[in-house]
Order: structure tokens, then C-alpha cells, then sequence
């Protein structure tokens, strides 16, 4: 058995009454639209931000030998995808993290990383995004998510993506993984950004 163990870093942002309400939870400032939940080994960090960078480096070398016009190559995103959705109810904060706990609880030795919570703070549902190195992680994430759910009663909506939600600013993602660029140095600029900081916030554990 591994050594995994559950870890919580909630946004400041989303403690309190109506929010999530267990005591002693530990917080973080550092990005305040989400909350964080871990359930890793300790080697985790280290094995997947190498494989998320050598994502986006596959896509920056596709764009590079793109034709001006060209549909570019997406099919690195094979090996980073999402297990995504909205959880929904009277207090979606604590709801998500009540469901990580049981299903932390449940797969002792399933690993997970993920974040709740999103940049549309008015909306009544609240966007959950865990992530995945191909479909089947993806696929097997969300029916760990829908299986509990449906036992604790929570309403959630899920789905599986390919790679950030920032990319779909320049590029269509769909199963063919093949999609015309959209303002290609924009795109150029985040896929450096995205090799030279994964975006998985370890750093707040």
C-alpha cells in the first residue's frame, strides 16, 4: 500500500457560514477563486508536473510546424485530461468537499489531485476540476464521483476534458484533436507559461 494521505488547502475565500463550515480546515490565500484536495504519494509531484510539461512542450513543437491556416496537431492532450463538472445544492463549497472525504475514505489507495470552487463566485453550482493523465483516468475519476454522489445525495453535472479551459480560447477541442489556431502567438505564449508552471499549485502543501 502506498503512503496516501488526504490533504485540504481551502481558499479563504470559501470558509464560513454557507460555505464550508468544518473546523480546523486549513486555508491558503494564494489563489482564492479555489480549493485544493490532494491524495497523493509523496513522489506524485515530481512523476506528473514532468508529464504535464512534456504535454505542453508536444503542443508548443505542433504549433511551431502548424501552417499559417494549418489545423495543428492536438493529440498530446491525450495525456492530460480532466474530470470536470459542477456540483450543485444549497451549499456546493461544503457539498464538494464532503464528497472528496468519502471518496478519499472509500479508494484508500487511489490518488487524486483537484480543485473546486471557480472565477464566477455569483454562480449558484460551482465548477470541480480533478485531474487526469488519459481517458480512462479521467473516466474512472468520474465514476468514482458519480457513485458517491448519487449515495450522499448530491446533485452534480460531469464530463471529461482535454488539458486547461484556457486553451479552448485559441483552439477547438474535440475528439478529432485536430483544430485551426486562433491568435497562434497568444497560444505560443500561454504553452511557455504552461511549461515553466504547471498550474497544480503544490506549493500551497
Amino acid at each position: 500500500m502506498r503512503n496516501i494521505n488526504l490533504a485540504f488547502r481551502i481558499s479563504e475565500d470559501h470558509v464560513g457560514r454557507g460555505k464550508i463550515e468544518t473546523p480546523g480546515v486549513k486555508t491558503q490565500c494564494f489563489c482564492r477563486p479555489w480549493s485544493y484536495a490532494r491524495h497523493l504519494p509523496e513522489d506524485w509531484d515530481r512523476v506528473k508536473i514532468a508529464r504535464r510539461t512534456a504535454v505542453a512542450e508536444r503542443l508548443w513543437e505542433n504549433l511551431v510546424h502548424t501552417p499559417r491556416g494549418g489545423e495543428m496537431d492536438l493529440r498530446p492532450l491525450f495525456d492530460d485530461q480532466r474530470a470536470t463538472g459542477i456540483v450543485h445544492g444549497a451549499n456546493p463549497l461544503q457539498q464538494m468537499f464532503n464528497l472528496i472525504s468519502r471518496i478519499a475514505e472509500r479508494n484508500p489507495d487511489y490518488a487524486f489531485f483537484g480543485k473546486w470552487g471557480g472565477f464566477e463566485p455569483w454562480r449558484e453550482g460551482k465548477r470541480f476540476v480533478f485531474y487526469a493523465e488519459n481517458a480512462g483516468d479521467a473516466e474512472y475519476m468520474l465514476d468514482r464521483l458519480r457513485g458517491a454522489a448519487f449515495v450522499m445525495g448530491i446533485e452534480i453535472d460531469t464530463q471529461r476534458q482535454y488539458g486547461l479551459t484556457s486553451y479552448q480560447r485559441h483552439v477547438k477541442i474535440d475528439e478529432r484533436l485536430m483544430s485551426r489556431v486562433t491568435k497562434p502567438e497568444e497560444f505560443e505564449a500561454l504553452l511557455m507559461e504552461v511549461t515553466g508552471h504547471p498550474h497544480f499549485f503544490h506549493e500551497l502543501f
